[in-house]
């Protein structure tokens, strides 16, 4: 496991699109939550999404359902964004992890193979992107925050999952010095790399559509 400094969600970017510098620019993201109902990661996450395309890429989320939001939506941004259980159920994220967003956001992954996978927390959402990268051999991205590492502690189940999506990702991105801390009790795969992208922030120097920057996040050889 490589572990680097603090990144931006604007390196980030840059990073996913070195990841693919000669392949066609598709991320799907797996969210349990999503715009409107979103915290810091997923407002990051809308931020890098947003970036993307308009450096060409293709994004689509998948995400969780909410009364009163379309099951199917373009943005202003042009990003797609798929909300799947029509019902609010609970243990949206955390652990342990039950399977009713799992398969849900599992079953609604596009047939057109992206480039790249990103899954958001410790959720279900999370479960079906690692799951779904590793069945087409695709990069991965785990975005965790918060106490996600310490709740997976909490029982034999949840210690299982968390070294599920740990071992799972290429890369994995996290929020905060101490979650670089407690992977460190979580094996990773070999030539996995670790970022931290604190809680809002999303600038720093502009986004370079350059797939070569220097800046990117390399991907696992």
């Amino acid at each position: 496991m490589r572990i680097r400094g603090s990144w931006s969600a604007a390196k980030l970017t840059t990073g996913l699109m070195r990841a693919n510098p000669n392949r066609a620019k598709r991320l799907t993201i797996f969210s349990a939550l999503w715009q409107p109902m979103e915290g810091g990661a997923e407002k990051q996450l809308r931020q890098v999404a947003e970036a993307l395309i308009k450096c060409g890429w293709q994004v689509s989320v998948i995400a969780g359902a909410h009364r009163g939001l379309p099951s199917r939506e373009v943005t202003s941004s042009g990003l797609l964004v798929r909300r799947v259980m029509p019902r609010f159920g609970p243990q949206r994220s955390g652990v342990p992890v039950k399977h009713d967003l799992f398969l849900q956001e599992l079953a609604a992954a596009p047939a057109t193979r992206p480039s790249i996978v990103l899954g958001s927390l410790v959720s279900g959402a999370s479960f079906a992107a690692m799951t779904y990268g590793r069945l087409l051999r695709l990069p991965t991205v785990l975005r965790l925050g918060g106490d996600d590492l310490a709740r997976t502690r909490g029982s034999v189940i949840g210690k299982a999952q968390g070294r599920y999506l740990v071992w799972s990702a290429d890369a994995i991105v996290v929020n905060a010095d101490h979650l670089t801390s407690q992977l460190a009790g979580f094996k990773t795969r070999p030539g996995s790399i670790v970022r931290t992208i604190r809680n809002g922030v999303a600038g720093g120097r502009p986004i370079s559509p350059d797939p070569a920057s220097r800046d990117g996040m390399a991907r696992r050889t």
